[in-house]
């Protein structure tokens, strides 16, 4: 994606409950071998509650992001 300032950023997705913000910065490091800059972050999660025959299952989602332009 084309930055305001003209660079070229990436928006990087790392969702599921079982992985935190540091997948993130994990993809950013194989996509910016030479470092990079967070340019935004965010995290989101969410709870739910399904029902089937007759029971109740709770789970729980989570949305992960970062923005990044890497450094050259």
């Amino acid at each position: 994606m084309m930055m305001p300032s003209g660079q070229q950023g990436f928006a990087i997705k790392c969702p599921g409950a079982a992985r935190d913000i540091t997948d993130c910065y994990e993809k950013a490091a194989a996509v910016c071998p030479k470092g990079y800059d967070v340019v935004n972050q965010a995290s989101e999660s969410k709870a739910f509650v399904t029902a089937s025959n007759g029971n109740l299952f709770g789970a729980t989602g989570a949305n992960r992001s970062i923005m990044v332009i890497c450094k050259v």
